[in-house]
């Protein structure tokens, strides 16, 4: 299926105790930035979708980009 194989833009809260998550997202997907807060990794990735289930608990909502407000 041509859809599983497509990357997906990601932004995640991963817990850093977590390093098998951590891992597997390095393994299967791009990682393009990761800063530290308190126990948690915020990554920026583009992961193949058959992998984003794995990653999904985890992703942050952008606020800005979730849903244009009312028009007026």
């Amino acid at each position: 299926d041509a859809l599983r194989h497509r990357n997906v833009e990601v932004r995640l809260r991963l817990p850093v105790a977590d390093g098998q998550l951590l891992a597997l997202l390095r393994q299967v997907g791009n990682v393009h930035s990761e800063r530290f807060e308190d126990a948690d990794a915020i990554v920026e990735a583009s992961v193949p979708a058959k992998y984003i289930s794995r990653f999904e608990a985890y992703a942050i909502e952008e606020e800005a980009r979730s849903s244009p407000g009312p028009s007026g």
